[in-house]
């Protein structure tokens, strides 16, 4: 099946995104206008799955590029963007079937969503959104599979995870660096900035964690940098 979004429907999701998106979130937007690579290094639960899913959703309406949505595992992807997609098409009138693995547009463009190791990678080619690779098996290979997806010029790699222990993820995210556009946002940023979290939820946070968890996990700090 395949689904027709009106012009109106279209606005109306850029709509949504303006009013729904966090001051970071629509700088996260603005850098992905200016930007083919970006690398972001965020706090748990910061809002980028739902937020990258309207952004991807939005793009292919707009541009007709495919959108696929890389997870450590498929139905990771699964319940984070295609749930989301679903949703934000629903609040403008268009309901997705729930056995549609991949999103078919009538413009030609296509959302699809993939997980883990083993994908066969011939004839995909789109926008990447590679979320949380740093909690992959084995985050190198499913880092390499966003780079052959999206490897065309036309096209736009987006990265975003927490930090992990993983010696294999810090190597992917020093990498990612080197290719284009990298940011850390900590918890301390978005309750600064205005967003899903304020300053008493951080003192609550700090409270219920040890130091060590509550900086890989909210401040963003890399094991592997800090033993350097």
């Amino acid at each position: 099946m395949k689904y027709a979004f009106t012009a109106q429907q279209l606005a109306d999701l850029k709509s949504l995104l303006n009013t729904m998106a966090t001051p970071y979130q629509r700088r996260w937007y603005a850098e992905g206008l200016a930007h083919r690579s970006r690398s972001y290094t965020k706090h748990r639960q910061a809002g980028a799955d739902m937020f990258f899913a309207l952004e991807g959703l939005i793009d292919a309406l707009e541009t007709g590029r495919n959108q696929h949505y890389f997870a450590p595992l498929l139905k990771y992807s699964l319940a984070w963007s295609r749930k989301y997609i679903c949703h934000f098409a629903a609040k403008v009138g268009i309901h997705i079937a729930q056995d549609d693995s991949k999103i078919t547009l009538t413009n030609g463009a296509e959302i699809a969503f993939h997980g883990g190791l083993g994908l066969s990678l011939a004839a995909l080619h789109g926008n990447v959104y590679l979320s949380e690779y740093a909690w992959a098996n084995h985050p190198y290979a499913i880092f390499q599979s966003a780079l052959a997806v999206s490897c065309h010029s036309r096209y736009r790699l987006t990265l975003f995870t927490s930090v992990s222990p993983n010696p294999e993820a810090f190597a992917v995210w020093k990498r990612s660096q080197a290719k284009g556009f990298s940011q850390v946002h900590t918890i301390e940023n978005t309750a600064a900035q205005g967003g899903l979290w304020d300053m008493q939820d951080v003192e609550n946070l700090k409270r219920e964690c040890t130091a060590e968890e509550f900086r890989q996990l909210y401040l963003c700090e890399w094991p592997q940098e800090v033993a350097l």
